[in-house]
């Protein structure tokens, strides 16, 4: 199919796949992808999906690389037993090429640096492993930057980048990483745009206009997203849409993403949705403790509840144009200039 009559293709730029994948294998789980995600993939019309590495704060630092290596064995050997149905995605031809034979493209993400700790020789390992994709912390300090906290915390003094999160910026960048500042403290934040020149993205972020939490991000870190021709992924949990769980709903979503199209532009939002409810049962008892109690929008719960986004769109009126655009357009536009064609 020749280029700009392709499929417009559908993205969730932020799922923790590889982090169930690894618990459900060492449990004895086979083809999870395949029995427990791939009826939802399709039913939603999720065409590609941003599969990151996360790390249990359990198994920092010591362990971080054996469990980050392990989950991505995991995704191999799912790899291996499903081939007709799932394909590793390592350039922008790649996805396209499994559009076209029917696959769901996966896109392996680093939620969180901390697999590399100091050593910056390991990220270009984790490259021909085949990650396209790396946030720089989660909402916690590591070797690299700071992260920022869901609710206020007790912190000293917050950090930006450190030297060796610049110099993993630089090397993702001369490699072909996309550069992901969901997580990041807004010190870090700014950090990064001075030492990234071309598109970074929020995989999963959220205005605080409309939700005043540290996690979200200021009008003006939007805005120089929008500047370094990069996008703005929208998340869809409760504690990214609203400070009331009453009010969260798949409308609640959509107006996150129209806020972000309103201030910026239609080229620059799109879809992060971190459906992470599958993950409770698995969290150690240090990592519960971190993290708040959170759920996913209620119509926008889970993959399969991705067309209604579509839906809702149209009916606030953006164009079919606009739609595609953000329902995937605008996140596969970054990937191609970053990673290459």
């Amino acid at each position: 199919m020749a280029e700009g009559k392709q499929k417009a293709l559908v993205v969730d730029a932020h799922f923790d796949l590889l982090f169930d994948l690894g618990k459900r294998h060492t449990l004895g789980e086979k083809q999870v992808i395949k029995n427990r995600y791939l009826p939802l993939f399709r039913e939603g019309g999720v065409d590609v999906v941003a599969g990151a590495i996360y790390v249990d704060d359990a198994y920092l630092p010591e362990m971080a690389l054996r469990q980050a290596l392990d989950q991505v064995s995991s995704l191999y050997q799912e790899l291996q037993d499903t081939p007709d149905d799932i394909q590793l995605c390592c350039t922008y031809q790649d996805i396209v090429a499994a559009s076209e034979a029917g696959k769901v493209a996966i896109i392996l993400t680093m939620e969180g640096v901390e697999p590399l700790f100091n050593d910056l020789n390991l990220l270009p390992v984790f490259y021909q492993l085949g990650v396209r994709v790396v946030t720089l912390t989660h909402s916690r300090r590591n070797y690299a930057a700071d992260g920022c906290a869901y609710t206020e915390v007790p912190s000293g003094k917050a950090g930006g980048l450190t030297d060796f999160g610049v110099r993993v910026v630089e090397l993702a960048q001369r490699l072909g990483i996309v550069v992901d500042v969901s997580h990041l403290n807004e010190e870090g934040f700014w950090d990064a745009m001075e030492f990234c020149p071309g598109p970074v993205i929020f995989s999963h972020s959220n205005p605080k206009a409309l939700c005043n939490v540290p996690r979200n991000v200021t009008d003006d870190q939007i805005k120089a997203i929008a500047q370094h021709n990069g996008v703005v992924c929208i998340n869809a949990t409760n504690l990214m849409l609203d400070t009331n769980p009453q009010r969260v709903d798949v409308s609640r979503y959509l107006d996150h993403v129209e806020y972000v199209a309103d201030l910026v532009g239609v080229d620059f939002v799109g879809l992060g949705f971190d459906f992470c409810d599958h993950l409770l049962a698995f969290l150690s008892d240090a990592e519960k403790a971190r993290l708040p109690k959170f759920f996913a929008a209620p119509g926008i719960s889970n993959h399969r509840e991705v067309a209604n986004v579509k839906k809702g769109l149209f009916q606030r009126g953006f164009s079919e144009s606009e739609v595609a655009r953000i329902m995937g357009g605008n996140y596969l536009r970054v990937f191609k200039e970053v990673v290459g064609k």
